[in-house]
C-alpha cells in the first residue's frame, strides 16, 4: 500500500484481533480488503472484521459483491473496430 495515502482516504479497514491484540490494515478497495481478509484467514487468524471508513461493519458476502462490481467497472474499455 502506498505510504503517501492518508488513512482516512482508505474506504475499508481490516481489523484483526489475535491474543487480545488488534491490528488494522487499510484498503483502497473492496477487492483489496477482501484479499487482506483472506490472507489473514489463511494464516490461521479467525477474528477478522472488515469495516467501511464510516465505521460500519461490512459483511463478507457484501464485500465479495462489491469486489465483483469493482472488477467490472475497473476493467479497461474494450475497443471494437
Amino acid at each position: 500500500m502506498a505510504e503517501n495515502v492518508r488513512e482516512d482516504a482508505m474506504p475499508y479497514n481490516v481489523l484483526v484481533t489475535q491474543d487480545g491484540r488488534s491490528t488494522i490494515a487499510f484498503a483502497r478497495s473492496a477487492t483489496e480488503a477482501l484479499a487482506l481478509a483472506r490472507e489473514k484467514e489463511a494464516s490461521g487468524l479467525s477474528e477478522i472484521v472488515v469495516m467501511s471508513n464510516d465505521g460500519g461493519e461490512v459483511a463478507v458476502d457484501r464485500l465479495i459483491r462489491l469486489a465483483e462490481l469493482e472488477a467490472i467497472t475497473l476493467s479497461p474499455p474494450t475497443v471494437f473496430g
